[in-house]
């Protein structure tokens, strides 16, 4: 299978999906060859989360009615009653489709009988989800640039907020970074993994309620063809979204950060580019007035940061 973005959050969903059916296996005292008996195999190779290229989306097309009734039940025999008593007559229906007859040779109406299992299974397939873990891994995902390029940028955007990542933004993106070489790899790590806290997961249980919320409308009621492509894209849709919610106010503490730091670049350029100061020899009063500035200004910088954290913990501002 080609693999898609935040394929680890995929790779973790089925991994769950598969130990969700393999523990109530387990707790009904069920052998393999009594779920699927003319396959006991494919219980094997779903139970240990192999997605093969027939069965991308791990549970085939006809394999559901087998798994979804586990959850059921409470013991082996009522589900071995079930299973007796299954009829693949059940499940054909007759329906018109526009194809060929073989008789006259035509496109034409036809009516055919296919398999149609339209029975409800999200207790098997989205009740054993845990959505905290699911939500961490999204951020995850994000964190190692395994998703969209778009998605990315704004997942970092809102980093801003944050006065300390607001700080490091600044001069990762001004020459100010390469000249003054501030910040080691471990520390803008550090700040980081700090910043996506703050932002992403200091509210995870109620992130993870919305993403729960906006999930099962879009995929209550339906099966797991072709999930992988349909989840990335309601990932897009669901954090595009959720980003634009979470996008700090001008008024925030880390833009007001950026605001300083903006005006402190200004006026360093004016210190060291203006020719009527010598600033490199001499001091005059206009180069320490606007050296007097740049101090003001990185102190309060500085005491952004603080009092963010201060405000957070008496709860003045939204976490």
């Amino acid at each position: 299978m080609n693999q898609l973005y935040f394929n680890n959050t995929l790779d973790s969903f089925y991994k769950s999906l598969s130990k969700s059916i393999e523990n109530k296996i387990k707790e009904l005292s069920l052998k393999k060859n009594e779920i699927i008996p003319h396959n006991p195999k494919r219980v094997s190779e779903i139970v240990n989360c192999i997605r093969s290229k027939k069965h991308p989306y791990l549970i085939g097309t006809k394999e559901y009615r087998y798994f979804g009734k586990l959850f059921e039940y409470r013991n082996s025999s009522s589900y071995t009653a079930y299973l007796l008593d299954l009829n693949d007559d059940d499940y054909y229906k007759e329906k018109e489709v526009y194809s060929l007859n073989n008789n006259s040779g035509k496109n034409e109406i036809n009516k055919v009988k296919k398999f149609v299992d339209d029975k409800n299974y999200d207790n098997i397939l989205w009740d054993h989800i845990d959505w905290e873990q699911m939500y961490r891994q999204i951020i995850q995902d994000l964190i190692i640039g395994n998703a969209s390029e778009k998605i990315r940028i704004n997942f970092y955007e809102n980093l801003i907020d944050y006065v300390p990542y607001s700080k490091l933004h600044f001069y990762n993106t001004t020459e100010f970074a390469k000249v003054w070489n501030q910040y080691g790899n471990r520390e803008k790590d550090e700040i980081t993994n700090k910043a996506t806290e703050w932002c992403y997961l200091d509210s995870i249980s109620e992130y993870s309620k919305k993403l729960k919320k906006e999930f099962y409308e879009q995929f209550s009621g339906k099966k797991l063809d072709k999930f992988d492509e349909k989840f990335i894209r309601f990932l897009n849709n669901f954090l595009d979204y959720f980003f634009k919610e979470l996008k700090p106010s001008d008024n925030s503490f880390g833009l007001q950060a950026l605001k300083y730091q903006n005006n402190i670049a200004v006026h360093i350029n004016m210190l060291h580019t203006n020719d009527k100061w010598n600033y490199e020899k001499e001091e005059t009063d206009e180069t320490a007035l606007i050296q007097e500035f740049i101090d003001y200004a990185q102190i309060h910088v500085d005491k952004l940061s603080v009092f963010q954290e201060e405000f957070k913990k008496i709860k003045l501002i939204k976490t």
